[in-house]
């Protein structure tokens, strides 16, 4: 970062304070300014914010437990059942803690819808993940 001259680092952390603690650590490293536009909000209604305003994310990891959710694109249809299913099974909706990750199709920034197609999956101890091309 510091041989690109970045001035500022953009993070879109919400509540883990070791991550945030990272971030700044880096930061100060590379003489950037952090800004974390999304700290101290709510999870959920983040979550539900950033679909309403056209992001559809896919699931491309998870932990066992929500295995079902797995390769699954998550939208307004079905957002209240995952947003249930985790709170049930006692894990973050935004998967801030690494419950799951995914990988952005689309939103209001994206020129275009990302294609992929699955080709599998790999299990690594609790965590699965999609393989896809």
């Amino acid at each position: 970062l510091k041989k690109l001259q970045v001035d500022v680092i953009v993070a879109g952390d919400v509540y883990v304070d070791e991550h945030l603690k990272y971030m700044e650590k880096l930061a100060k490293e590379v003489g950037a300014t952090l800004v974390e536009p999304l700290w101290g909000l709510d999870p959920i209604d983040l979550f539900y914010r950033e679909l309403n305003d056209g992001v559809k994310p896919l699931i491309i990891g998870c932990i066992e437990s929500l295995s079902e959710w797995l390769g699954v694109e998550l939208g307004k249809s079905n957002v209240d059942l995952f947003v249930e299913k985790t709170l049930k099974i006692g894990v973050d909706p935004l998967g801030e803690k690494g419950e799951y990750h995914t990988v952005v199709l689309t939103g209001p920034l994206h020129r275009s819808t990302l294609g992929y197609k699955t080709i599998g999956s790999e299990s690594y101890g609790n965590y699965i993940i999609l393989r896809l091309i």
